[in-house]
């Protein structure tokens, strides 16, 4: 009986050395911006309390996405959809001894039972930034600007990427201002978020089941087709855009409202201009989260993004780097079993000298092993046979050229070293 193919888990992927290649360019991306930012980076558990996103985080996560488990106790568990409530219980933890404000980044695995497309997966690698301690439009432009700026280093450009700009707090002064009552703010608001997902007639339809009233539905419509005058709310923070060369990325645009509860106040997200229908990263203020945990209130806000997602990007944009999976540039040959020791010992000094290096592993011709190191674009090959080890010499041979020279060992750390 032929052995059973287990697949992985839909929606979860195997990462073999290419795909790993290029996670770590997005990571090696992100980090570098985080660093240029000021960002301390950070991480919380995998499996969290499932009550730790009870009121925390969107309905639709705690309903419909959620990797839900429990332990030998019967304690439930969820696996993290996400990492900011973990971030505000930490914060809340240790709120007298950190220096305020903060700015923290991550990057780790995340869980959502959603259904696999472009773009999304069940399994993720997710990258958070936030800063908490100060309610300061700085904060704000703070992480507009790591936004551009990631999607600038991954080849980004005004043709191919756009950040739009709301506020909840803004839109509810201007639901007050039409009548509506308080409870009628989020359903209207999670109304408004499908707005560019359904046409006319349905998004009518999901106003109404809000229990607005005719003028109250045209007032909605009409801002959202004409949102010149709510605009000028925001030349603070565009001001502010101005001074760091961002102006340029950012749009106003109320139809922006983000999904997850714990929002109070600016909101952003960034989305492609080409190709991606679905948000490039998105995030915005959180005044309550801390003071949930116990804590004093804390103003907070932050972003995320996803390996899923920025990776359709670069694809879309047609930049995606040219990556080596290979880390040694140079292969040690092993001629027969006489000379293995010569061989292990000369890769060993290799080592030392800071030079990766890989040894061949099999009693294999030459010529097959020379194969192997093109197959795996390793660029230099040293090679030790009988006459080499005779003479205290090696044969080095560069692969991309086509050439080779004798030299004793010294000598091709040299060369391999300065090239």
């Amino acid at each position: 009986m032929a052995p059973k193919s287990i697949q992985p888990l839909k929606g979860f992927l195997d990462k073999y050395p290419q795909e790993m290649a290029f996670l770590n360019y997005l990571i090696d991306t992100v980090k570098s911006v985080a660093a240029l930012y000021g960002f301390e980076q950070y991480d919380g558990p995998v499996i969290e309390p499932l009550e730790l996103y009870v009121g925390k985080t969107s309905k639709e996560i705690l309903e419909e996405q959620a990797f839900t488990l429990k332990d030998r106790n019967d304690q439930a568990l969820m696996l993290r959809p996400e990492i900011t409530p973990s971030l505000a219980r930490m914060v809340a933890a240790k709120a007298q001894e950190l220096t305020f404000p903060i700015r923290y980044f991550n990057y780790g695995l995340r869980y959502r039972y959603e259904a696999p497309q472009k773009g999304r997966n069940r399994e993720f690698y997710q990258y958070d930034f936030d800063i908490i301690g100060s309610d300061s439009l700085l904060a704000d432009i703070e992480l507009l600007s790591v936004t551009v700026e990631i999607l600038k280093k991954l080849g980004g450009t005004q043709d191919t990427f756009v950040v739009y700009i709301n506020s909840r707090s803004e839109m509810n002064a201007f639901f007050a201002s039409i009548g509506l009552r308080e409870d009628q703010y989020r359903p209207v608001l999670q109304a408004i978020d499908k707005r560019d997902k359904v046409d006319d007639e349905v998004f009518i339809n999901l106003l109404v089941k809000c229990g607005l009233t005719t003028d109250q539905t045209r007032e909605i419509t009409q801002l959202l087709a004409e949102p010149d005058d709510y605009k000028k709310n925001f030349e603070p923070i565009m001001q502010l855009a101005q001074a760091y060369g961002i102006q340029d990325y950012i749009q106003v645009n109320p139809m922006i409202t983000r999904g997850l509860d714990y929002y109070t106040g600016f909101v952003f997200e960034a989305k492609s201009k080409i190709g991606l229908t679905r948000s490039l990263l998105g995030g915005g203020r959180y005044d309550n989260l801390v003071a949930s945990f116990g804590a004093r209130p804390l103003s907070g806000v932050g972003f995320a993004t996803s390996d899923t997602v920025l990776e359709e990007f670069v694809k879309d944009i047609n930049k995606v780097p040219d990556l080596q999976t290979t880390q040694a540039p140079v292969l040690v040959t092993v001629f027969d079993q006489s000379l293995q020791k010569l061989s292990i010992e000369t890769a060993a000094l290799l080592r030392r000298a800071g030079i990766k290096t890989e040894l061949y592993m099999n009693m294999d011709t030459l010529q097959k092993q020379l194969k192997y190191a093109d197959k795996k674009n390793i660029p230099w090959v040293l090679i030790i046979g009988p006459e080499e080890a005779k003479n205290q010499n090696v044969v080095l041979k560069n692969m991309p050229a086509s050439s080779q020279q004798i030299c004793i060992l010294e000598d091709a750390v040299g060369i391999i070293k300065n090239s």
